[in-house]
């Protein structure tokens, strides 16, 4: 990691902004340690400033000095895992370590089990948020990273994610009614209601097939749906059977590139995919080569100095 030489001592640490010269820019900047919400998208977010409104009193557009403490209130932007926790709406800035813990994710069996929400993670150094695989196998995803310090779409061979682990937000709830999905786990228990307290009908097998018909519903800290399952599923015997099964076990069909997602209540194709353009596409502008800061003017991001504007 170069040394850091440049940037503005501010609580405790330096600061170095990402962007130092005029210009327009995309995409919200990297802050280490950073989880700085978009306006409209949640409540919460980073020392109670939303990015914009940070910008707005001039807080530093990002901080890239990842070499000492991180989160310091001085700048707005998201670090990795930052994105991620964001995205998937939770409540608190989540460590790399912190996403991959049960009470919060699954791991998939597989990378091929991904779909669009769900991240590879690798804890302790970094995360991606999946979207799609492309048709010659190329994943494509969205990172806070330090490859052009800022959220950015990017892609990926596979030898490239080797260290990579694909993980599933409990909570994500990426289906709806009418949708056709296939089972990804072996034995996926499917219950008279939702909640695993619920009567066991019996079991399903991976790639097993079936429609969604109802749902969701949260139960036991995990996403629901009412599956009519195919004749000749699992232990279920010949004939179709219906009942619950938590989300997290299945995929739509087709499995790669849907980007139908939901969180708490709100669909997340409505909202963590509009977070991610918004994350990786918001545009803005540097009006001094200095050291600067940055407000929102207009609609747009002017960058200046220190001076009032």
């Amino acid at each position: 990691m170069p040394i850091i030489t440049t940037g503005t001592y501010c609580e405790g640490k330096l600061v170095v902004t990402p962007v130092t010269t005029p210009g327009y820019y995309t995409g919200v900047g990297y802050k280490w340690g950073g989880f700085s919400g978009l306006d409209g998208y949640g409540t919460y977010t980073d020392c109670g400033y939303s990015y914009q409104s940070g910008l707005n009193v001039c807080k530093f557009a990002g901080d890239k000095n990842t070499s000492t403490t991180y989160g310091v209130c001085c700048a707005v932007g998201v670090d990795c895992s930052g994105f991620v926790s964001q995205v998937w709406g939770l409540e608190s800035h989540h460590s790399t370590s912190m996403l991959s813990q049960d009470s919060i994710t699954w791991l998939l069996d597989t990378k091929d089990d991904l779909t669009t929400g769900d991240i590879l993670d690798r804890p302790g150094s970094h995360v991606m948020l999946f979207y799609m695989r492309n048709s010659d196998g190329i994943f494509n995803v969205y990172e806070s990273s330090g490859n052009d310090w800022k959220v950015s779409n990017r892609s990926y061979y596979s030898y490239q994610l080797s260290r990579y682990t694909p993980y599933r937000y409990n909570l994500l709830n990426h289906l709806k009614i009418g949708d056709r999905v296939m089972a990804i786990t072996d034995s996926l228990e499917i219950r008279q209601a939702a909640g695993a307290s619920s009567q066991q009908i019996c079991a399903a097998s991976r790639r097993n097939t079936g429609t969604v018909v109802g749902g969701p519903q949260t139960a036991d800290g995990l996403i629901w749906y009412q599956i009519q399952w195919e004749e000749g599923t699992g232990s279920c015997g010949p004939q179709p059977v219906t009942g619950w099964c938590p989300g997290r076990y299945l995929n739509p069909l087709p499995s790669q590139g849907n980007i139908s997602l939901s969180l708490s209540g709100l669909r997340l194709e409505e909202r963590a995919w509009i977070i991610r353009i918004e994350y990786a596409g918001l545009i803005w502008s540097s009006s001094r080569s200095e050291q600067v800061e940055a407000r929102a003017v207009d609609g747009s991001l002017l960058i200046r100095s220190n001076e009032v504007v």
